[in-house]
């Protein structure tokens, strides 16, 4: 990790040059510049997000659901799902997850290996609106799936 440093210290009360307060807002500039922060960067409306769902286990047969909200004025872009468990011999893992009743997965992501990821960038919705509702369904079949992991990586724009 890369450590900020100013040129110029400056105490309470006493007085600075205005070269002295460039110089620190140049070291300011080259150290975003450098760890590869540059305003370009910190421009971005976005910032990236997951949403994560843990589940103990999953009997063969049996679902598990979770909603929540988008806040109003946030914009959420999808990028990625994945679904994974790590143990359950001859268990199938299954996702789907759903914007006000339409689905954001454009197929259910399905996977039946433990210890091994799947994942998908396939989305027959690209982004949810601030205000709507997300239903996250994750099912097992097979078997009983043990510490199962649903993960939603997304793009969220904050301001426009």
């Amino acid at each position: 990790m890369a450590t900020f440093n100013y040129t110029n210290h400056f105490v309470s009360g006493g007085s600075i040059s205005a070269s002295e307060l460039q110089a620190n807002f140049d070291d300011a500039r080259n150290f975003l510049v450098s760890t590869k922060l540059d305003t370009g960067n910190l421009q971005t409306p976005y910032t990236n997000e997951v949403f994560n769902f843990s589940f103990d286990s999953i009997s063969s047969g049996a679902s598990e659901v979770r909603r929540f909200d988008i806040p109003a004025g946030i914009t959420v872009v999808w990028t990625e799902a994945q679904v994974a468990f790590e143990s359950g011999s001859g268990a199938t893992v299954s996702l789907q997850f759903t914007d006000d009743g339409t689905n954001v997965l454009s197929s259910t992501l399905t996977q039946s290996t433990a210890a091994t990821v799947a994942s998908s960038t396939g989305f027959g919705v690209s982004s949810s609106e601030g205000g709507s509702t997300i239903v996250v369904t994750v099912s097992a079949s097979g078997a009983t799936a043990s510490n199962v992991t649903a993960t939603l990586w997304n793009k969220q724009l904050l301001r426009s």
